[in-house]
């Protein structure tokens, strides 16, 4: 018996550069008091900041002033979606493919680079983290999903991985469960 995953509006976080400092970030050390042990990270006059030693006083230490700190870069998305499921899945596939002959030859054209832009109009509901040049947040409308994604593919790849939308291959996921008794 074939059964498809429950569809359930989700967030995911997708990190790159310094992912360990990433999952790591405590915030903006201006706000920051008290004790921090590694690992650790901060924000701090625009920059990202990678604690190497354990601090009793995080007040005692300013990024940028002193060795305990090692500047480092990383990018945080969250983006909040809900996970398509097979029969959407075919249907999109079907509104994108057409056939092609070559040589007396019939070949699939699909445009899959098309078929992908559509699940992320649809999938991504969304996000926060993203900003703009002037660090004002950006609108998570159509036509800005398409920018955000061939402007950073990697993040929104990654976010439709963990949506179960491609598979980790890069291909499409049909997130069905095969259930044996």
């Amino acid at each position: 018996m074939k059964v498809s995953v429950e569809k359930k509006e989700q967030t995911v976080t997708v990190y790159r550069g310094d992912i360990e400092s990433a999952k790591a970030l405590g915030g903006k050390w201006e706000d920051l008091t008290g004790s921090v042990e590694t690992p650790f990270a901060v924000e701090h006059e625009g920059q990202q900041w990678k604690l190497l030693e354990d601090l009793e006083d995080i007040k005692t230490a300013p990024p940028g002033e002193c060795d305990f700190w090692k500047k480092t870069d990383f990018e945080i998305g969250k983006f909040t979606g809900v996970p398509l499921d097979p029969i959407e899945d075919e249907k999109l596939a079907k509104k994108h493919s057409g056939y092609v002959k070559i040589k007396g030859q019939v070949l699939p054209d699909t445009n899959f680079g098309k078929i992908k832009l559509e699940k992320i109009k649809k999938v991504i509901t969304g996000w926060d983290v993203i900003n703009n040049d002037t660090g004002e947040p950006v609108q998570c409308t159509d036509e800005l999903k398409e920018i955000v994604y061939l402007c950073n593919p990697e993040i929104i790849d990654d976010a439709m991985i963990k949506f179960g939308v491609l598979g980790r291959d890069g291909g499409y996921s049909n997130r069905e469960v095969e259930l044996k008794n």
